[in-house]
């Protein structure tokens, strides 16, 4: 009972967040179009429908995030209290374009300037990491240190892991390599300005990356997708990063990207293409269609 009560209130804390900008973490995933979705903002806030299994999984997914955020609050203050360590800035936060993000802490140690990043993972992946490092066994977290690494101009990072099976911990020294920041730097603003998503990585719902993508929903069952600037046509990423609208040929601030704002929706909305699968409005149509021609309509435009 209480573990329900839990789930719920993590699953109702606070608004829906929707994303404004790319972060590094985002620019190693084997599915594009996962990438691409989060950043169009495609899900709609389904809270209020969800089931109790669902609710018990991103009761546990929340409660993770929470616990990754504790243990990189400790090893930090592990590190302030170390006589040869001083922490110059902790969550130092960057800006470019549509990449925005924090980097854990900078900090001089023994007299020399590095990025730090601290993470936190369970045995198995713990001691993978363990046997043949960062670069190999976990590209996500190393492209992340190398995207720090070139926005703070400090060529150095150490990469902290705390095992969370038994607190064991592991140290990895990461040099800076100009060509890998810049490609996935480069890739993040790409996608960013891509008017169409990335083509699915497998058709198969059971495939295991699909099967546990927050955009399940959207991706293989077609729901539809929240009605906001993001999913419009007219929706383009301008010089800065900044969110445009090429129909009334200005900025749109994230607060304004409703399609609806004070029940009154915009004249010139107009869904993506890819999404008009998703539209119950064009699955009567078809069907409509269909029974006026007697044959089966594959698509509509």
């Amino acid at each position: 009972m209480l573990i329900d009560d839990i789930d719920n209130l993590l699953l109702n804390a606070g608004a829906v967040r929707y994303r404004n900008s790319m972060g590094p973490s985002s620019a190693y995933h084997p599915c594009q179009r996962k990438t691409w979705f989060d950043f169009r903002n495609v899900m709609k806030d389904n809270r209020h429908l969800a089931k109790k299994d669902d609710i018990t999984k991103i009761g546990k997914k929340l409660r993770t995030f929470e616990t990754g955020h504790q243990y990189e609050s400790r090893i930090l203050d592990y590190l302030m209290r170390l006589p040869n360590v001083q922490i110059i800035k902790s969550q130092a936060e960057f800006n470019d374009d549509v990449i925005h993000g924090f980097i854990d802490a900078i900090a001089k140690i023994d007299g020399e300037i590095y990025v730090i990043e601290i993470k936190s993972m369970g045995d198995k992946y713990f001691n993978k990491l363990k046997d043949d490092g960062c670069e190999v066994n976990n590209p996500s977290y190393y492209i992340q240190c190398q995207i720090y690494m070139h926005y703070s101009e400090i060529k150095k990072c150490i990469l902290l892991v705390e095992n969370k099976n038994t607190n064991e911990m592991y140290e990895e020294s990461i040099d800076y390599v100009s060509g890998v920041a810049i490609t996935y730097i480069e890739l993040l603003k790409r996608l960013a300005r891509q008017k169409e998503p990335p083509k699915m990585i497998s058709q198969d719902p059971s495939y295991y990356i699909c099967k546990m993508c927050d955009f399940f929903p959207v991706c293989h069952n077609k729901q539809p997708v929240r009605n906001s600037c993001r999913t419009c046509v007219n929706f383009e990423i301008g010089d800065g990063g900044i969110a445009m609208c090429k129909q009334y040929k200005k900025a749109i601030t994230l607060e304004k990207q409703h399609v609806e704002q004070d029940g009154t929706k915009c004249p010139n909305y107009s869904l993506l293409p890819e999404f008009a699968v998703n539209n119950p409005a064009v699955d009567n149509f078809k069907k409509e269609l269909e029974s006026i021609f007697n044959t089966k309509v594959t698509q509509v435009f």
